[in-house]
């Protein structure tokens, strides 16, 4: 009886007892994760008399929206709260409007077939409805038919004439040719992010000091100058 009143405690607060794996095999959440995580959205559910008090709680809906609702591509949308109007504004400018079908005092929402973030109205609370795909973009729907290959390179271990001893931009330019004569779809590289350049025991590319700033050590030395680089450069400085 208690593990029914935790799993339909964890329905009502949106937590899935189950989840599959990259093989698709099923797993059961084990019954001290759910309690953890309920208890974490402040839901207690220690003891019996705790959980029913949540289940209770949980089942009277919340006043307001969460911030953010999430749901599949082409699957209805139940939220947890009650049935009302909606107001449903697309990612791309659509507008979507009705009433919420009620399904066990909850509301719910007709499929969005477009995945994107989107904004929801329901009764004048206002949250993001994040719609994911069913699946991944694949290769298979980038090039049906074909079976690309790309090739696979630490662009530190690159070298060339003038490269200083560390594989740099300019080996990676000489290499696009060669490899898209051959056939290679693409070229996928080892990290370029910034490092630690104060601290020289942190030189992992994994765990840099910035994921949008690049390693200049890569920049290539002798690059020919352009004319607006060395107009910059002749400026005085500020």
């Amino acid at each position: 009886m208690t593990d029914d009143v935790l799993l339909r405690l964890a329905e009502q607060a949106g937590v899935s007892p189950r989840w599959k794996d990259v093989h698709g095999a099923w797993h059961d959440v084990s019954p001290t994760t759910l309690r953890y995580v309920l208890s974490a959205l402040g839901l207690p559910c220690d003891t019996d008399a705790a959980m029913a008090a949540s289940l209770a709680e949980a089942e009277r809906g919340p006043v307001t929206l969460p911030p953010l609702i999430t749901a599949q591509a082409g699957q209805p949308i139940t939220l947890g709260a009650a049935p009302g109007r909606f107001e449903l504004v697309l990612e791309d400018g659509t507008t979507l409007d009705g009433m919420a079908a009620d399904v066990g005092g909850h509301a719910v929402l007709p499929a969005v077939a477009a995945p994107g973030y989107h904004r929801l109205t329901l009764d004048g609370h206002r949250t993001v409805l994040a719609v994911a795909p069913a699946r991944c973009f694949s290769i298979q729907d980038a090039a049906p038919g074909q079976r690309p290959w790309v090739l696979a390179v630490q662009l530190y271990a690159l070298r060339r004439d003038g490269d200083a001893g560390l594989g740099d931009l300019g080996a990676l330019q000489d290499l696009i040719g060669p490899a898209a004569s051959r056939g290679a779809a693409g070229i996928a590289i080892s990290p370029m992010h910034a490092q630690f350049s104060a601290d020289v025991d942190r030189f992992s590319p994994y765990s840099p000091s910035s994921r949008t700033l690049l390693n200049v050590l890569h920049s290539r030395l002798d690059m020919p100058q352009d004319p607006e680089t060395a107009r910059l450069e002749a400026m005085d400085l500020v």
